[in-house]
């Protein structure tokens, strides 16, 4: 409905002419990047895979569930965000990374 709103033949042109996605050839410093299969807002087929993972820069990690903004764990009657732990590993990977390459 709102590709055809704003002129589009598709929601695929619309969201690559909005998108940062035309920016991901060109990001040259580490860029976490999740996302959910279950995401009401986004689709997870308009997401620019291909681009993501030929850039040596950008992880991707694609999540079952998660909805939009947060991604939860569920731990018996608890829920926990675990994109928090995700985030964090992913900053010690780096930190670790750019020591090791440190004279």
């Amino acid at each position: 409905y709102r590709a055809r709103f704003f002129d589009y033949s598709s929601a695929h042109t619309l969201y690559r002419d909005v998108s940062c996605g035309r920016f991901i050839p060109n990001v040259d410093v580490p860029l976490l990047v999740m996302l959910s299969n279950d995401d009401p807002i986004t689709k997870v087929e308009l997401v620019p895979h291909a681009d993501l993972l030929r850039n040596k820069n950008c992880v991707l990690i694609e999540a079952n569930r998660g909805g939009h903004c947060d991604f939860f764990s569920q731990n018996s009657e608890t829920y926990k965000r675990y994109w928090v732990d995700v985030m964090l590993a992913f900053l010690d990977t780096m930190k670790s990374e750019q020591e090791s390459a440190s004279p």
